[in-house]
């Protein structure tokens, strides 16, 4: 399962097809291009790995994705099967996920404003380590940088990790930014 919607967050200027694409002058050096997926979340790690990636790894042209994949509480109980979820349950939820969404990836087009580099941004509903991993080869990534909550591995063992799935199920080399790196 890919993601239920994808791209269409308003932001501050609108590509055809949904999402945003935040331009600012410097020069395109088209040799050195990559594309890069950075999948972000409300956090200070996503923020450290972001900063990271700016500070160690970018360059002028490369493609970059700032994404925020969010996920969908399902209710639960015998007397919410999918089928019978109202829709304007569904509808609600997808409207406080985007809403959400925005939020978190607003934060996002102002700092890389702020730094004057070439970001396209957007949303995608879905377990957010498949999404990663689906976004990446779709796109064609060159490289997934992200942070890591740093879970113990109780934590890890009975939530699951996002990086640890998106090592395991994609070939596409991952830089996972420890939450204690200085940036």
């Amino acid at each position: 399962m890919g993601g239920y919607m994808s791209s269409d967050v308003p932001a501050v200027s609108a590509k055809p097809g949904g999402g945003e694409t935040v331009r600012a002058t410097h020069n395109n050096n088209e040799g050195d291009k990559q594309t890069v997926l950075i999948p972000v979340d409300a956090s200070k790690e996503a923020e450290i790995a972001f900063e990271w990636y700016v500070r160690h790894v970018h360059r002028p042209g490369n493609d970059v994705r700032i994404m925020h994949f969010g996920e969908i509480e399902y209710p639960s109980g015998k007397h919410y099967p999918d089928y019978a979820i109202p829709p304007e349950m569904w509808a609600d939820k997808i409207a406080k996920a985007r809403e959400h969404s925005n939020t978190v990836l607003d934060k996002y087009r102002q700092r890389v404003q702020q730094l004057q580099i070439d970001a396209h941004t957007s949303f995608e509903l879905g377990r957010p380590g498949h999404s990663i991993v689906t976004q990446a080869k779709t796109l064609n990534a060159s490289m997934i940088v992200m942070g890591t909550r740093g879970m113990g591995f109780l934590q890890r063992a009975m939530l699951g990790s996002v990086s640890n799935y998106v090592i395991s199920h994609t070939s596409v080399p991952v830089t996972i930014v420890p939450r204690t790196t200085e940036v």
